[in-house]
């Protein structure tokens, strides 16, 4: 199990952002190991989201992972959002 400390301060900027009625992007970025990954993780655990972990790719494997992903997030009867149709 992984454990998850000392960053309370960073999960509140990130909740005042999620709770904003502005659109935000949020970058996070820093050394290899240091929890990154692990702190989007623990952001999202109570929220409705999707995660989807980006790795050096193709296109068409990146695509059918999000429309994967998609489904299971909004169920299969549900269709993409219009600024969302390039990945179909």
């Amino acid at each position: 199990m992984v454990r998850f400390f000392n960053r309370e301060r960073e999960l509140s900027i990130l909740d005042d952002l999620y709770d904003s009625q502005t659109s935000s992007l949020v970058v996070l970025y820093g050394r290899r190991r240091v929890g990154k990954t692990e702190f989007a993780r623990e952001f999202i655990r109570s929220k409705k989201s999707i995660y989807l972990f980006v790795e050096t790719k193709s296109e068409s494997f990146f695509s059918g992972t999000l429309r994967i992903r998609w489904r299971e997030f909004w169920g299969s009867g549900r269709g993409w959002i219009p600024g969302m149709t390039f990945f179909c």
